[in-house]
C-alpha cells in the first residue's frame, strides 16, 4: 500500500504529527491478532521496508513536500481479505483516516503484452517491437520477467532419389538410417524487466548476438520495447511472467 501526506515530518512546536495503521483479517476469529497494527511520530519513522513481516515506512527520503508513505501487508492466504484503517493525528488532537478493504487474490498487475509488430530492417535483421504495462520495480513479491523465444528457420538437405535406374524403390531388411538434419536450438533471452537496457540514441548496437532487447524511449503506464533478430528465424514468442506465476504471451510466425 502507499499513500501521501502534506504533514509535516518534523516535530512543530506544538508537538509531532503521528501516523497509525491498523490492517486485520475480514471475517477472523475473535482474538486473532491482527496483519499489522503500528503507530509512530512522522519524525521517527523509519524509512526502510521491514525485512520480514508487515510494517509501514516513509517512502520519501529526505522528507520534503509531499510525502509518500508504504506498508506491506503479508497475508497468510491470498483469499483473505483484508481491511485497512490509515490514520494521521496532528498536535490537536485533530484526526484525519482512510478506509480500504483489499480484496482477496493476487493485488500484483496482470501481465500483458499488446501492440506487437514485426519488421524487417535490411542489413540487420527483424525488429520485433511491443508494449506492456507490467511494472519494471521488482515487487515485494518479486520481479515481473520477460522471456524472448527465437525459433531458427530450418535448413533440410535435399534427399537424392535411390540409385540403380529409375524403377521403383524397393524397400529392403535392415537397419533404420535416420537422417542427419542440423538440430535446431530455440534462441532465448530471460530477464526481469527492470533488468532490460534502453536503447542507445544510436539504436540497437552493433555485434553478432543473434538476439538483443531493449527498452524503448517513453515511460507512464506502459512501455515501450523492442527485440533485434540478426538470424532467420520461423517464430518469435514473448512471454512476460508475473511473480505470482500469471503469464501474457504473444507469438508471431515469420513468413
Amino acid at each position: 500500500m502507499r499513500w501521501t501526506s502534506s504533514a509535516p515530518v518534523a516535530k512543530t512546536p506544538l508537538g509531532a504529527h503521528r501516523l497509525s495503521i491498523e490492517a486485520v483479517v475480514v471475517g477472523a476469529p475473535p482474538g486473532t491478532a491482527p496483519l499489522l497494527a503500528s503507530a509512530s511520530d512522522l519524525h521517527t519513522l523509519g524509512a526502510a521496508a521491514p525485512g520480514s513481516g508487515s510494517g509501514m515506512w516513509r517512502a520519501t527520503d529526505p522528507p520534503t513536500g509531499t510525502v509518500e508513505y508504504r506498508a506491506l501487508l503479508r497475508r497468510a492466504a491470498e483469499t483473505d481479505v483484508v481491511a485497512v484503517a490509515v490514520r494521521l493525528t496532528d498536535p490537536l488532537g485533530r484526526t484525519s483516516e482512510q478506509l480500504i478493504q483489499v480484496p482477496s487474490g493476487s493485488v500484483a498487475p496482470a501481465p500483458d503484452i499488446a501492440d506487437v509488430t514485426l519488421t524487417p530492417v535490411v542489413g540487420k535483421g527483424l525488429v520485433l517491437t511491443w508494449t506492456s504495462a507490467a511494472p519494471i520495480v521488482a515487487t515485494s513479491a518479486g520481479a515481473y520477467r520477460l522471456t524472448l523465444i527465437a525459433i531458427p528457420k530450418s535448413i533440410i538437405p535435399p534427399i537424392a532419389p535411390p540409385s540403380g535406374g529409375g524403377g521403383p524403390f524397393t524397400p529392403r531388411p535392415g537397419p533404420i538410417i535416420q537422417p542427419r538434419f542440423p538440430l535446431i536450438r530455440p534462441i532465448v533471452i530471460d530477464m526481469a524487466l527492470g533488468d532490460i537496457l534502453p536503447l542507445d540514441l544510436g539504436g540497437f548496437p552493433t555485434g553478432t548476438e543473434p538476439l538483443i532487447v531493449r527498452r524503448l524511449k517513453g515511460g507512464g503506464l506502459r512501455r515501450s520495447y523492442g527485440a533485434l533478430c540478426r538470424v532467420a528465424v520461423q517464430k518469435l514468442t514473448i512471454r512476460i511472467t508475473a511473480p505470482d506465476g500469471r503469464v501474457a504471451e504473444e507469438t508471431r510466425e515469420v513468413t
